[in-house]
């Protein structure tokens, strides 16, 4: 199973780079998954909202697509999962899908939800509905159940900009740990955390870390030692290079692009894929055929440094896994999968629609879909026909006008009328030339 996680920082701004800009544009997306060549691709900021989703981007043959909008801001945040579909990979198939951590946003299946009561009841503990509300909001996070494992995609929030949102992304921290914590420890589940984390837990995965007692200090670094050490979550790329400092070139995935730190590999590490301890080393009850069938083995794990699209470049996690009990692609693919809005669904009618060429070349513009001729149902007619009949009876054939009634003239009165005018106009201009012939005389 190869996973990739990229924060692409605009997908629409990722797809006009090379190779896969050189496509068709409605095939560029799927030009650059034969390229990248993975089963699962986690994209973080995204920056679309619902209304500029296409069909290109939606429905790529041969991935089931999740897609999660920020509602408070246009053109922010966003993330989008796409999973491959196919026989052989068949053991990886979502068969749970949820927008956000909460579980309360309205676009969710309440039959496909991975958030269970008891988690939810778990998270109300800490904070109210009304902060839960707002951490889930800004398209942050996409859970998928997928049997074996429950993936996580999510674009941790950046707390530098102010102390309010600083305060943000510590709420969101906790809120993320306890889920982490339920699936792991309470519903023992195997769990992998994807993307853009926001953070950093070494020295050395920053160019510029500062002083050590600060760095350590943060509350983001703090946070993320909890997770790899009191929660049990392994870090990927660590796991599979323990001494990656030796490496030729430091391994960082983000880089300053308005001092064009990249040329210089001038960047931190915060981009990362997360693995739960437990299906990597098993449980210490296991004996050792029991762990070799529950685990997973980490084959390869590298950060794509030479992919070009982004501030950030994809971090990439190769595993192995002798679990597979689905011998077939499940039947039914989670409502939240975007096959299923209606604008792709073939349930709504698009604006552009009436814009769209038919196929005798002529527009099917607003302007001549009002001008064509209603096909008149012959009830309907026989029925104005007997309401005009009606009134003639009520009226009467001689009836009266009424003081203010304006009366239509005929063509012969209308003909008079201009002929006056114009025996008149002439009389003027006529009268008006015999004064100026008498006042030039007299002078």
């Amino acid at each position: 199973m190869k996973i990739l996680s990229w924060n692409v920082n605009g997908v629409r701004s990722v797809l006009g780079y090379s190779p896969w800009c050189h496509a068709k544009e409605s095939e560029r997306l799927r030009t650059m998954f034969n390229h990248l060549d993975c089963d699962i691709l986690c994209f973080q900021e995204t920056k679309i909202n619902r209304d500029q989703l296409s069909a290109d981007l939606a429905k790529v043959d041969g991935y089931i697509t999740f897609y999660s909008f920020c509602n408070a801001r246009n053109g922010y945040s966003g993330v989008a999962t796409y999973v491959r579909q196919t026989e052989t990979l068949a053991h990886i198939a979502p068969i749970k899908a949820q927008d956000g951590f909460t579980g309360l946003l309205k676009n969710n299946d309440a039959d496909n939800l991975v958030t269970t009561a008891e988690l939810l009841s778990m998270l109300r503990q800490e904070f109210d509905d009304t902060l839960l509300r707002a951490l889930d909001n800004e398209g942050r996070c996409l859970i998928t159940d997928h049997a074996q494992f429950v993936l996580l995609n999510i674009y941790f929030p950046n707390g530098h900009r102010s102390e309010e949102r600083t305060i943000f992304k510590a709420r969101y921290h906790e809120c993320i740990q306890i889920v982490l914590r339920y699936l792991i420890r309470v519903q023992k589940r195997n769990v992998l955390l994807v993307g853009d984390l926001n953070a950093k837990y070494q020295l050395c995965d920053s160019c510029d870390p500062g002083p050590a007692q600060q760095f350590f200090a943060s509350h983001s670094v703090q946070w993320f030692k909890q997770i790899l050490d009191e929660v049990g979550m392994i870090d990927t790329f660590k796991q599979h290079h323990p001494d990656f400092t030796s490496l030729p070139k430091k391994p960082y995935t983000c880089w300053d692009s308005y001092t064009f730190a990249r040329a210089s590999n001038y960047g931190t590490r915060i981009d990362y894929i997360l693995v739960s301890q437990a299906w990597v080393e098993g449980e210490d009850k296991d004996d050792s055929k029991e762990k070799e069938k529950k685990t997973v083995q980490i084959v390869d794990a590298k950060v794509m440094q030479s992919v070009m699209g982004s501030d950030h470049c994809p971090v990439f996690c190769e595993l192995t896994s002798a679990v597979g009990n689905q011998t077939s692609i499940p039947p039914v693919i989670p409502k939240l999968a975007s096959r299923f809005m209606p604008e792709f669904a073939g349930k709504q009618t698009k604006l552009m629609s009436f814009f769209a060429k038919s196929k005798n070349g002529k527009t099917n513009d607003i302007a001549n879909t009002k001008n064509r001729k209603r096909k008149r149902d012959p009830i309907e007619t026989e029925t104005e026909t007997k309401t005009a009949t009606a009134k003639d009876n009520e009226c009467g054939p001689q009836r009266k006008r009424t003081k203010h009634e304006h009366v239509k003239p005929d063509s012969k009165s209308r003909d008079k009328t201009q002929s006056n005018l114009w025996s008149f106009v002439s009389k003027k201009q006529a009268t008006s030339t015999t004064s100026t012939a008498n006042s030039d005389s007299d002078q």
